[in-house]
């Protein structure tokens, strides 16, 4: 809303390589609505509200945030916006890296309005599904990906001992067997993903919101379950059965990749970020498809596989 402080931009917004920060200017709750908009200024990170308030509406008003001290202020601070682009490490930390200054421009930029990274997504509608441009998704380049982790597991359980199954993993809690079981997992949990995004993605958008902000409630209780899975599924499950499980799993869901329309991959809803370092606050269909092959190769680093001594 062009009367609401602070007003740092005249003209033009300004362009990066690195980062394109957008000023959208909402003047109907329609559109509030669409852009997630619960007051002006907005900001967007990644297509996410990184300061969202559960249950707010949306609202063309003017909007307050608190600092670190508690005063009410027409904008996030600097802080809390380099806070929330630092959690953007993909589009942003290769910014905020190489140039400070550029980086504090474009913090200071965007307190005027809302910022959208180039080629991300664009304001979600009623049903959950993302308006205007987005990169369609390379469904030939996630299953090579899904291939390359069916082999790397393969390789992995072949050449494992069982010694080396129940050797500890760097930075985790998990034997190397276990978290072998977690890697398997991440694509297990992705079928499951991909049912509710379907479901929520019908219903308004404040339903997968809440919904996200009652599983982000029960992040303790669910951390505690993360951890015992897979230390009771290594009880059960050994590397044959893993090996046949994982190419069952990769096969399923390349078999619904195959037949999703455009229309089905652009919908979405909102996750409990605290709940995985790859969710993000609203994901569709295809970021679920990439995501387990991330949460793999992220775990996969951690493995001591190769640790003998």
């Amino acid at each position: 809303m062009p009367d609401c402080p602070p007003s740092y931009w005249s003209g033009s917004p300004p362009r990066w390589t690195a980062a394109e920060v957008e000023r959208v200017e909402v003047r109907e709750e329609a559109e509030a609505a669409r852009w997630g908009m619960t007051g002006s200024p907005t900001v967007l990170v990644d297509g996410a509200d990184p300061f969202a308030v559960l249950g707010a509406p949306a609202s063309v008003s003017c909007r307050l945030y608190r600092d670190e001290e508690g005063r009410a202020d027409g904008a996030p601070s600097v802080e809390a916006l380099r806070n929330a682009l630092a959690g953007a490490t993909e589009t942003f930390g290769p910014l905020l890296a190489e140039d400070r200054t550029r980086a504090s421009e474009v913090l200071r930029c965007i307190r005027a309005g809302i910022i959208q990274a180039p080629g991300e997504r664009r304001a979600p509608n009623r049903s959950g599904e993302m308006m205007g441009d987005r990169s369609a998704l390379d469904r030939q380049a996630v299953l090579d990906e899904y291939a390359r982790a069916r082999r790397t597991f393969h390789a992995l359980l072949d050449d494992a001992t069982p010694a080396d199954l129940a050797r500890p993993t760097n930075g985790t809690r998990w034997t190397n067997g276990q978290l072998l079981w977690h890697m398997l997992f991440g694509y297990l949990v992705t079928r499951v993903l991909l049912g509710l995004a379907r479901l929520f993605s019908r219903l308004p958008r404040s339903a997968s919101k809440g919904f996200a902000g009652v599983l982000t409630a029960g992040t303790r209780p669910f951390d505690a379950i993360n951890y015992l899975g897979p230390c009771g599924a290594v009880k059960v499950f050994g590397p044959r059965s893993m090996g046949a499980a994982f190419d069952r799993i990769t096969g399923s869901l390349e078999q619904r990749l195959a037949r999703e329309s455009e229309h089905d991959l652009a919908r979405g809803m909102h996750y409990p970020v605290r709940w995985d370092p790859f969710f993000k606050d609203f994901m569709t269909l295809a970021d679920l498809y990439r995501y387990p092959t991330r949460h793999f190769d992220f775990h996969h680093r951690q493995l001591t596989l190769g640790e003998r001594g």
